[in-house]
């Protein structure tokens, strides 16, 4: 068995613990940040971990007054001038290894500005958990594969937990703690339907997630192009019909993640596409419930329980990338820690907008 199937497999254990360390340390970290529920926040990132800005800032969005944005690191680096646009008053770096090279710049170019960051990231001696003005990390989540699978659950849970500990919204906070226990089961009883899926060749997939799904679709995308390296990308469901749509064919996948508020609306979108000869994989938490009323996510919101389909599809890019002779664990060119040296922008655009 490879790492990254272990990994991913093992994952909710790692979910647990993650839960469980913030629940010990929220009164105390959670409480000194309170203040940055005030806060005009900018999430930021590269790869796997500008998904998670992109969650964060639509989590934000709904549940705080004050408006959030979220920008890959590099935009940060070389595109500076939209943070004068944004007037962010607190920056939020996200890293699993804390080394990035594009979000280590980004943060000291921010700092430079006087701005405070929280950092975000899986290793508390990295450089990112050392400057930054205040850091939350999960260094007991131990991976050893290059993709991103345990350590983007656990971390996605942290910024959750933290953007729901700010909103004042206590009994959506405790809701948090149903997730490992149903996104084991969803994932058990979806095993399955997922391995049948791999049987057949594909030349593209596409999936399709709405509101906080989104950004799951997105990392679900990237987890296929890294480990099976077959074409894919990530639509909202409507918008999917807007261009996208054209390319579907006998030899399409389409991954649908189902919300419980839309539904509707995205079953018009999946019947749609089957009638052009595509092949669906529809993942429904709404369809596994656990038995215990209590323990289910039943009448939960989809900003709550969003993460729970990211596991099966990490599943079936690993299980499609082993059908297809492909290692998993080490994706051709990629490495856990991405370093590049960047040119630093010119000072003044043409248009005669400064950088900051």
């Amino acid at each position: 068995m490879t790492h990254t199937l272990t990994e991913l497999e093992s994952q909710f254990v790692s979910w647990h613990n993650t839960l469980t360390k913030l629940s010990e340390e929220k009164e105390n970290l959670f409480r000194i940040l309170n203040n940055n529920k005030n806060q005009t926040h900018l999430f930021y990132g590269c790869g796997s971990s500008y998904n998670l800005a992109l969650s964060f800032s639509y989590l934000w969005n709904c549940l705080h007054k004050i408006p959030s944005f979220a920008l890959p690191a590099s935009e940060v680096i070389l595109f500076p001038e939209i943070i004068n646009s944004l007037s962010p008053t607190i920056v939020v770096p996200i890293s699993r290894s804390g080394e990035t090279s594009e979000t280590i710049l980004a943060t000291d170019k921010l700092h430079s500005k006087g701005l405070k960051s929280l950092g975000i990231t899986c290793n508390s001696s990295s450089t990112l958990a050392k400057i930054s003005s205040t850091a939350i990390t999960t260094s007991f989540i131990e991976e050893k594969s290059v993709v991103e699978t345990v350590t983007f659950s656990a971390l996605y849970l942290t910024g959750l937990s933290y953007i729901l500990f700010l909103s004042g919204k206590e009994n959506l906070f405790k809701k948090i703690y149903l997730l490992p226990e149903n996104g084991e089961f969803f994932y058990r009883e979806n095993r399955d339907l997922i391995h049948k899926t791999t049987e057949k060749d594909y030349k593209q997939v596409f999936i399709l997630g709405s509101g906080p799904y989104y950004s799951i679709a997105r990392d679900s995308r990237l987890k296929i192009i890294e480990m099976a390296l077959v074409p894919t990308n990530a639509f909202n469901f409507s918008e999917f019909r807007h261009g996208p749509i054209a390319s579907v064919d006998t030899d399409s996948l389409i991954i649908a993640l189902l919300s419980s508020s839309n539904r509707t609306s995205e079953i018009q979108v999946i019947n749609e596409v089957k009638k052009y000869g595509a092949d669906v994989l529809v993942l429904d938490i709404d369809a596994y419930r656990l038995p215990e009323a209590e323990s289910s996510l039943m009448n939960v919101p989809d900003i709550i329980r969003s993460i729970i389909y990211a596991p099966p599809i990490q599943l079936f890019a690993c299980l499609y990338a082993l059908k297809r002779g492909l290692n998993p664990d080490q994706p051709p060119h990629l490495e856990r820690v991405v370093n590049y040296d960047y040119i630093e922008p010119q000072i003044g655009v043409e248009n005669g907008i400064k950088n900051i």
